[in-house]
Formats: structure tokens, sequence, C-alpha cells
């Protein structure tokens, strides 16, 4: 499992990963996006959810997947947000939000298709890019 953080400091530190791992940064759909939840597995990079400078900073819900050099989206958060973590368990992604407090799994068939997105809870508070860790089977602190 990799976990990426979406601390605006680490943007740059995130694109040298990418063009190490032979990967571009591409500016996606024309639009400038920043502190955006990235969740990376072998043959799969999302990003999830960010904000929209050239709409003065909205929170956006893409999800969007890097295949074939192209950035795609494949589907929406239910609520938009930015600066969330995000951490891979089996074939499910669990998204924890930092503006919405939303804590919203995304399901994935066997060949890593987005499936469904469902909202499985709330934070009780504003956690700034928390950070994840899974204990055990199921079980994230």
């Amino acid at each position: 499992r990799r976990l990426l953080d979406a601390d605006p400091s680490h943007i740059k530190k995130r694109k040298r990963f990418l063009r190490l791992a032979g990967l571009r940064f591409q500016i996606i759909q024309n639009e400038f996006r920043s502190t955006i939840s990235s969740v990376w597995k072998i043959n799969l990079l999302l990003l999830i959810g960010g904000r929209d400078w050239g709409n003065d900073g909205a929170f956006q819900s893409g999800i969007l997947q890097l295949k074939d050099e192209n950035w795609n989206q494949i589907g929406e958060l239910l609520q938009a947000d930015f600066a969330g973590s995000a951490i891979y368990i089996g074939r499910s992604i669990y998204y924890f939000g930092n503006v919405s407090n939303a804590i919203q799994r995304l399901d994935f068939t066997e060949t890593e298709e987005l499936q469904n997105v469902e909202e499985i809870g709330n934070q009780p508070g504003n956690y700034y890019y928390p950070v994840l860790f899974e204990t055990v089977s199921n079980y994230c602190i």
C-alpha cells in the first residue's frame, strides 16, 4: 500500500516522484488544481478532489485516473473536498475529507474500475491532512 499526503509543500516532491516513476505531471483539463489527495498503487494513480484556482479556489469533487499518460475523470466524490487523506485497502479507497469531514469509500472491481462511491461516516472535527494507518484488516487509525 502506498499513501501520499496532500500537503501543498509536498507537491514538488510528488511531481519529482511521478517523473522518477516515468510519469509526467500534467495540468488537468486546463485547470490549475492544488492540494489534491493522491493514491498510488501499481498501475493505478488517482487524484481525488482538489481546488480549482481558475475558479476562485472552488473545491472539486472529481476523481481522476492517470491512464496511458492522460488524466481521465472516472467519478465524483459525494462531497467536494481538498486536503484530505486517502488509503487503499483491499479493493477500496477510504477518503477522509478535510473540509467536509466526510469519510467516503470508493469501491473498485477486480479490474480496478471504479464501481461505487459511498459516504460511510463523518469525522468528529476538522482534521488537516490526517495520517492514516491500517493496523489490522479493515481497521484504520
